[in-house]
């Protein structure tokens, strides 16, 4: 069954459940990069370059996904004064461009795996941080849905961004019970 196919959501839910079931270790990670079809295309040879490394470890399954944040999207974003996200017309250092987010998602079986995935994922980053260096299309947001544990999604945000959140959160919550209470996921605090 190919997920572009009309259904009901309940066979949507079951087909997804098939392809990830329950008991699988999980990693996200990512990082923006200015649009660049040469970037773009240097990142997935180097994906399938590498990818052989990790190919032994049990029930391993890595994906890489292509986001992309558009000009009219960064543009609605900016409206208003910006956003919390720091992404905006003059989030990158060429200008009004669109944002490319290359996305890894990776499961695999056993928690002694662990240490080798995210050594693999971390080394593809560093390395696509280099690459996009050189090539002039580094960007620092990270997108928070899906970044690791181990990023720093907020401070991605800019410094003034982090604060002004910083701010509100001891405004609307001063007891800090959002902070506290949410298991998990990234903080303020």
């Amino acid at each position: 069954m190919g997920t572009s196919s009309p259904r009901r959501l309940t066979k949507y839910c079951a087909y997804v459940k098939s392809q990830a079931p329950v008991g699988l270790r999980e990693v996200y990670w990512n990082h923006s990069f200015i649009l660049s079809k040469g970037f773009a295309s240097w990142v997935i040879q180097y994906f399938f370059l590498i990818v052989h490394e990790i190919k032994d470890i049990p029930a391993i399954h890595p994906l890489l996904i292509f986001q992309v944040i558009t000009k009219p999207q960064i543009k609605a974003m900016s409206r208003f004064g910006g956003n919390s996200l720091g992404v905006d017309e003059r989030s990158t250092k060429k200008g009004h461009h669109p944002l490319h987010i290359p996305l890894s998602a990776i499961s695999w079986q056993n928690a002694e795996d662990d240490k080798r995935v995210y050594e693999f994922i971390a080394g593809f980053y560093t390395a696509l941080s280099a690459k996009a260096e050189a090539m002039a299309v580094k960007n620092n947001f990270v997108y928070m849905n899906y970044a690791s544990q181990f990023r720093d999604a907020i401070s991605s945000y800019g410094a003034n961004n982090r604060e002004r959140l910083q701010e509100i959160a001891s405004k609307y919550d001063p007891l800090k019970v959002f902070e506290k209470l949410q298991p998990g996921y990234f903080k303020l605090i």
